[in-house]
Order: C-alpha cells, then structure tokens, then sequence
C-alpha cells in the first residue's frame, strides 16, 4: 500500500496531512482543537478522507491484477472478506484508542504498552518495522522492474537486477532525508500518476477484453477458483488493506473525531470497489498470460495496436509510475527509522556524531532492502510475503488481542467468538500465506534465470 501520510507512532500527528502542512493559518478560520494528550485537532472531514483513500494507492492496487490468478470469483471473495474482517478490526483498534485516550494513548505502540508492557510495544514495533522495510523492498523491486521495461522498449535489454544496482545509491541519498514535509509535492505528483495510470490500464484492458470476445480468445481461469493460487490472493489482499496504522493518527488529527468512523467505512468501500475492478479487468483481459508486475502486460498490449499512441501512453505509464513509486519511498522507509533510531540512540549508541550515525545506519538499511529487492524475481509474490508475514499480525491479530483484555469481563460470548476468529484467521493467513508464497517464490526461482520481468 501506498502510506504517504503515516507516522505509526504518532510522532507528528500534528503534521499528518503533509500536503497542508505548510499551510497559513488563513486557511483556515475554524478554531483548532487540542486533544487530551496535548496534540491538535486540525484536519477536515474531507482532507481525512483524501488522506485514507490516497493510502490505499500504490503497489499493492497495483499487483492485484496478477493476485487474481486464483479465479475472478474465487478473488472477488476473498477481496470482500478482507475488506469486511479488516474494516471491522480498525474499528476496534479505534475502540481501543478511545478507552485508553484519557491515558495518554496517542498511537498503536502506546495501546501495546499500556495493555502488554514494555515486551508487547516491542513486538508491534517489529512486526511495523518488519512491514514497512516490506514496502521499501517492493517498491525498489517495482520500479527496478519498470525501469527495465521502459528501457528495452526505447533502447536495449538487460536483467532488471542490474537497475536495482542504479537505484540503490539514489535511494540512499533519500533515506537521508529528514523530515516528511519535502515530500508534500511529490506525494502529490505520485498520486496524480497512478490515477491516470489506473485509467490508462482499465482503458486497456477493456479494449482488450472487446478483443477476446471477438477472436473467442480463452484467456484461462475466470468464473472457477484455482486453489492452488489462493493462497497469493490472500496475502495480497491483506497486504493491498493494511491501512490499520492509519486509523489512530488520521482520528487524532481530526477536528471533529465523531466523524472519522463514517469517514473511515466510506473509503474502504470505494477502495475494495477500487481494488476489485482493477484487479478483475486486467485479469480477465490478461488471463493466464497476467504479469506480476502489471505494466509488461501494457507494454505487450501496446504493441499489437495498429496506432502509436499506445505506445507512448504505456511507456508514459511506466516512466509516471516509477517517478511515484521512486519519489514516495522515503515515507515508506520513515516508519522504519523513526521506529529503530529511537530504540538504538536511546538504549546502544552515543549521541556522538548522531548526524553522520543515522547516515549510516540509514545506508545499511536501504543496502539491504535493495540486496533483498534484487533476490524477489516475482513481485506478486514479494508482495503477498509481506502481506502475510507482517500485514496479518497488524491488521487482525494484534486488535483483537487488545480488545479482549480491555473488555474480557464485560463482552458478551458472541463478541469473544468473533474476536478469537479474527485471531485464529490472522494467525492461519501469516502462516498459511507466508509457507505457501514461500514455496511459490522458491519454485518460480528454480524455473526462472531471473531475466524476466513478467
């Protein structure tokens, strides 16, 4: 997922919306408000939905396609059960936050700490560090991947690894970066990119689809489910959903917190919509023939049309996603370091030369992202292995057990029914979803020489 606006541990709520961050206080004339834990209240109804509905755009919207392998039906499934269990489990996180504000609980570690100790905060913080390095892996995976692309279709063809080894160094230069407030524009630009891009894409595979009909093409599984995929189709799902992190910073930032809820139900409809269409048209257009990563079956589908344009709008797509993606990767390391640092110049390392400390530590980080990036050949897979290794935890298990030790004595025998499923499915995904896409990944690499970006 795209997570250009989150600090998980609430370090800079008050800031959340980095695109108005800078903004002059005649902007905006309604009085602030001030939580009980000291931070302001200043975002609108609609700048907390832009916030949310944004988040849910990035690289796990765009691996569904290939994550849909198992069946449009099948998927489709799994896509609304996700979407429900998910929505559900962010409000009782929220519940949680709510019961526990009025002690200084401002973030998701705080809820851990209060109701786990110090061993519980420092089991969400892995499982957050662990899943948000993810995403920094995914995306230099992707826009390695796309940069290959684009460049065997102007001038020449070489392994994608090798762009892993061009895009490192300017990642590192990035990890250096300070603050969320120069990201402001690019956040913009990337969000603007992977719109048209999404345009672009259904206008495509719609096209393509007329095609098939008319030719009587099979273009493989559509309305059975293939369960030898399904287990790709859940880790990806999950991964394309964990938003969970957003949901306490985006409320504490509201002006009128009463209307986060609505808010909050309102976007994971249009997403799950969203994330549905565009996972079952590019399929059903693609069929078997669907690529992990989604933009080579653009590509393809470009040049088999009789007219240029496109061509030029499928390398436009290409080069407009990797700017998004490239730009955007500094918020998705920020949880990572803002997380680390703390722990490592609190507990291990001297203050002595901190700047060029952080530096470093920042450079390893990226190092080994890219090392890891450049291990993935398949970025469906990478995708759905961070969907089930980290997402599952964050998004069923760790809400659930919060809940139930805050309100064991007083919720009724359904309530506890249903909150001890959401942790035996969270825990059945993490382990299911990660063994299977494991083996997949294992297998592919076997089969594969590593060259192909499909």
């Amino acid at each position: 997922m795209f997570d250009d606006t989150i600090d998980y541990d609430g370090n800079s709520v008050e800031n959340f919306d980095i695109n108005d961050s800078d903004r002059s206080d005649d902007d905006n004339t309604d009085e602030e408000v001030v939580t009980l834990e000291g931070r302001k209240r200043n975002t609108s109804g609609i700048s907390t939905m832009l916030n949310l509905f944004k988040s849910y755009l990035g690289s796990g919207l765009l691996g569904l396609p290939y994550a849909f392998k198992s069946g449009v039906l099948g998927s489709v499934i799994v896509m609304i059960i996700i979407s429900v269990f998910s929505t559900h489990c962010m409000m009782i996180l929220l519940k949680c936050k709510r019961l526990l504000e009025d002690k200084g609980v401002v973030s998701y570690g705080d809820i851990a700490n209060h109701l786990y100790g110090k061993y519980g905060r420092r089991i969400v913080d892995f499982f957050l560090v662990l899943t948000q390095f993810g995403f920094c892996v995914v995306y230099i995976n992707f826009v390695s991947h796309n940069t290959a692309l684009l460049v065997s279709n102007l001038w020449f063809t070489i392994n994608w690894r090798y762009y892993v080894l061009v895009w490192t160094p300017i990642f590192v230069l990035i990890s250096w970066i300070r603050t969320l407030k120069i990201y402001s524009y690019t956040t913009l630009i990337a969000n603007l990119f992977i719109s048209i891009s999404i345009v672009i894409i259904l206008t495509a595979s719609g096209i393509n689809i007329s095609e098939n009909i008319k030719n009587s093409i099979d273009v493989g599984v559509i309305w059975t489910v293939d369960y030898t995929t399904i287990a790709l189709t859940l880790s990806t799902s999950i991964y394309a959903f964990e938003g969970i992190g957003l949901v306490i910073p985006c409320e504490t930032a509201m002006k009128k917190k009463e209307q986060f809820a609505p808010i909050m139900l309102v976007t994971l409809f249009l997403s799950t919509f969203n994330y549905i269409l565009f996972g079952v048209l590019p399929y059903i257009a693609f069929g078997s023939a669907t690529c992990s990563v989604i933009t080579n079956n653009l590509s393809d589908f470009a040049q088999n049309q009789s007219t240029d344009i496109w061509v030029y709008l499928s390398n436009g797509v290409t080069l407009g996603l990797i700017i998004a993606i490239a730009g955007t990767f500094g918020i998705q390391l920020f949880v990572v370091t803002d997380i680390a640092e703390d722990i490592l110049f609190k507990h291990y390392l001297s203050q002595s030369n901190k700047y060029w400390k952080i530096n470093g530590f920042r450079t390893g980080l990226v190092l080994v992202a890219g090392m890891l990036a450049a291990i993935f050949d398949n970025f469906g897979n990478l995708i759905g292995l961070i969907g089930a290794s980290g997402s599952a935890s964050l998004q069923f298990i760790f809400p659930t057990l919060f809940l139930l030790k805050l309100k064991w004595k007083e919720m009724n025998i359904i309530l506890k029914i249903i909150l001890i499923f959401y942790v035996c499915f969270g825990v059945f995904a993490a382990v299911f979803g990660t063994v299977s896409t494991i083996i997949d990944m294992v297998d592919s690499f076997k089969d594969g020489d590593g060259s192909s970006t499909c």
